[in-house]
């Protein structure tokens, strides 16, 4: 199943704040992602198996390198008011300080150290161009991007040294290879337990 797009929100209808209002109201059904992308709040169905797997596996390896007062969030809201953007990203590495509180709130983007995203065939392009413009305009200093689709094969690829709207590649391994995470982790991500993908 497909992401949905639910509600268009014109270009200065109300700014930021009435952009993040409608994004924290979207009634999304139970497991049901929503995100405010470029003004569209869209509703991204429950992942699947392959990505819960993938997931555990990224998050259990950085609980042994992240100081005790960072937290690794998933369904944290991450805001991006310049690309009018509330992105939640699978995985995000924010000290604990920049969670906030309350239900439907969400953390200035910038507040993230590394944001992680696992590609789904509906969410691969979005997340390839969108989320890593988005991710970098708001200085997020690492953002990695598991591809299970992408054209030469699945690979994991670490983003870094944002500027503007753009990243550069610090590095692109296939599933099965190590890839390393530069400082504040300075450690190997093993990525052999993704092979389950094609399970």
């Amino acid at each position: 199943m497909s992401a949905r797009r639910i509600e268009q929100v014109p270009a200065g209808a109300g700014g930021w704040a009435d952009l993040a209002r409608r994004w924290a109201e979207s009634d999304a059904p139970e497991g049901w992602r929503a995100e405010l992308i470029e003004g569209t709040v869209t509703l991204s169905p429950p992942p699947d198996r392959r990505h819960h797997i993938v997931l555990d596996q990224i998050q259990r390896q950085l609980y042994a390198a992240i100081p005790p007062d960072w937290g690794i969030y998933q369904r944290l809201g991450l805001a991006v008011p310049a690309c009018e953007g509330v992105f939640v990203p699978d995985l995000a590495v924010v000290p604990k300080r920049g969670v906030p509180r309350g239900e439907s709130a969400y953390a200035p983007a910038a507040e993230a150290r590394m944001t992680v995203e696992v590609t789904s065939r509906a969410s691969a392009h979005r997340d390839r161009t969108t989320k890593a413009a988005g991710y970098a305009l708001a200085g997020v200093p690492l953002y990695v991007l598991v591809d299970g689709w992408a054209s030469r094969g699945p690979s994991v690829t670490l983003y870094g040294t944002p500027e503007g709207e753009a990243y550069r590649v610090l590095g692109t391994v296939g599933f099965g290879a190590d890839l390393h995470l530069p400082e504040p982790f300075d450690m190997p991500l093993a990525t052999g337990a993704f092979a389950t993908w094609a399970a």
